[in-house]
């Protein structure tokens, strides 16, 4: 599959325009999940299932069938039924850009670059979650060899029964390796198509495409792994959390978009503050670890 640009929906079903090449380029990926495969509804969340959502979101089953869109018949364009109002933000200046002058070829020189990075280092810790567990990247920023390899990689730790947030990667495909433990993984496509849904234990591998929300959730004894990515500067988007595209959205667009009252689309805005990995919030063998 290239990296290229790709369309993927929050809300509604917009199924009747998404046909013929796009479906073709997602067959060879499908025929080895066929297992897994869920019926499309049309938007990401359909492709997860309801008590990961219900997790995720720290919402009710009720608003879980609504995100997910089980019953959304009308595209991916949605008449507003009641007026809303979106808050912008004044208008300022833009500023100049920073500009860069070429390399003088002496800061990066194969003789000089650092070869060597410990992504295991828990100090160094992009994200830290005391109740969910830790994630490590390593871009070319950090080691800038990884430039000419056009490689990046990212090393997690998913504490006992923890969850980590619905996400994709913009611009580059990964390969997922299970280190230690196990955790229960759904990969969705872009139109909302759940095409992996599977136990990962110590020693298998999983393969994201680009732009394929994966949502992973630890078994009883925690989940380690590490991925490489097929960019040296891997972008990532979130679904839900403090940082994510849900989190950006007004109330009255999540309140329109998913059918749901104005109180449970800010619940699904607001009910999580981290950023990526979260503690489970349910009942039955669902133990957080300190």
């Amino acid at each position: 599959m290239n990296q290229c640009m790709q369309k993927f929906f929050l809300a509604g079903n917009p199924q009747q325009g998404f046909q013929g090449a796009e479906q073709q380029g997602r067959e060879k990926y499908y025929q080895a999940h066929q297992k897994g495969e869920k019926q499309n509804a049309g938007n990401v969340f359909y492709g997860i299932e309801e008590e990961f959502l219900v997790q995720i979101f720290g919402i009710d089953r009720e608003t879980a069938r609504k995100l997910r869109g089980e019953d959304d018949k009308r595209g991916h364009i949605v008449r507003v039924e009641q007026g809303f109002q979106v808050i912008s933000p004044p208008s300022r200046r833009e500023q100049e850009r920073r500009e860069y002058g070429p390399d003088n070829g002496l800061e990066e020189t194969f003789c000089s670059t650092k070869l060597i990075e410990n992504i295991n280092d828990p100090s160094r810790a992009d994200i830290f979650n005391p109740q969910a567990g830790r994630f490590n990247t390593l871009t070319s920023y950090d080691l800038p060899i990884l430039k000419f390899l056009k490689m990046s990689a990212e090393r997690g730790v998913l504490y006992r029964n923890a969850l980590v947030s619905p996400h994709y990667k913009l611009n580059a495909h990964s390969i997922l390796y299970c280190t230690r433990g196990e955790a229960k993984i759904q990969i969705s496509d872009q139109s909302g198509s759940c095409v992996f849904d599977e136990v990962v234990r110590e020693g298998q591998m999983v393969v994201v495409p680009q732009n394929f929300v994966i949502v992973k959730q630890a078994g009883e004894e925690g989940f380690e792994w590490v991925a490489f990515r097929t960019n040296d500067v891997a972008m990532q988007g979130t679904l839900a959390g403090r940082t994510s595209a849900i989190r950006g959205l007004p109330a009255d667009v999540i309140s329109a978009s998913y059918r749901v009252s104005r109180e449970q689309a800010m619940r699904l805005k607001t009910n999580r503050e981290g950023t990526l990995m979260f503690e489970s919030r349910s009942g039955l063998q669902r133990v957080t670890a300190a």
